[in-house]
């Protein structure tokens, strides 16, 4: 990606391994790998947290807890509060910008 991106990569993957098979019958869905903040940091990307608190979502993002109403909005509040520690979050977006010589 980074060879051929003019002004920036921008990535979002789940925070670590989790496993997915092929996903709506589409074989590239499956996960092969899982990457940390650190991982990202090291290749210089900054990188923020998505989603919230990693550990009130499943394997699929969905909410883990019931009522789902209550924890969903917990989810969506912490949001707010993980974007800025995303270790501890459910999704990364790392972005990396290029300042290409013309």
């Amino acid at each position: 990606m980074e060879s051929i991106a003019v002004k920036k990569v921008i990535i979002l993957t789940p925070n670590g391994f989790y496993e997915q098979h092929d996903y709506d019958g589409n074989p590239h869905q499956v996960h092969k790998s899982g990457w940390a903040k650190k991982d990202l940091e090291k290749l210089g990307y900054k990188v923020f947290g998505m989603r919230g608190l990693k550990y009130l979502r499943n394997d699929h993002a969905g909410i883990k807890y019931k009522p789902w109403l209550f924890w969903g909005l917990c989810a969506f509040i912490s949001e707010i509060i993980f974007y800025s520690f995303p270790s501890a979050s459910f999704d990364l977006y790392a972005v990396k910008t290029f300042k290409r010589k013309k």
